[in-house]
């Protein structure tokens, strides 16, 4: 599974990161990947949809989510997250919280795109 890629969307690239069907393990590997590619960008210019579908939640997974998401934030101008229905609501506000009002939560993908596109 690649984690990490660019997308099109409506003449705009989109930084996907997929961390769906990803054991702990695989999200926390996958995450820091992620987190250190993204550490290259501009600040304040990336569009960022996260895949989470089927993702393990577990306390591991929630610090590693919201460091990740604590991060990004200089580099990503808005973050769309999909597949974060059997996500804890306390990593949502935790994400929601550090990532200044340009988060929010889809449950699909092509809903995503459009909205980050307007940002």
């Amino acid at each position: 599974m690649r984690t990490l890629q660019t997308i099109a969307h409506k003449n705009m690239d989109i930084i996907h990161v997929n961390i769906s069907d990803a054991s702990a393990l695989e999200i926390v590997k996958y995450l820091r990947l992620a987190q250190e590619e993204m550490e290259n960008l501009p600040p304040n210019s990336a569009l960022v949809l996260m895949n989470a579908t089927n993702a393990v939640y577990n306390s591991l997974t929630s610090n590693v989510i919201k460091e990740f998401a604590t991060t990004i934030t200089r580099y990503s101008k808005a973050l769309a997250v999909i597949g974060i229905d059997g996500m804890s609501e306390t990593i949502v506000k935790s994400i929601s919280n550090v990532s200044n009002g340009a988060f929010k939560a889809f449950a699909d993908q092509t809903e995503a795109l459009d909205w980050l596109v307007m940002q």
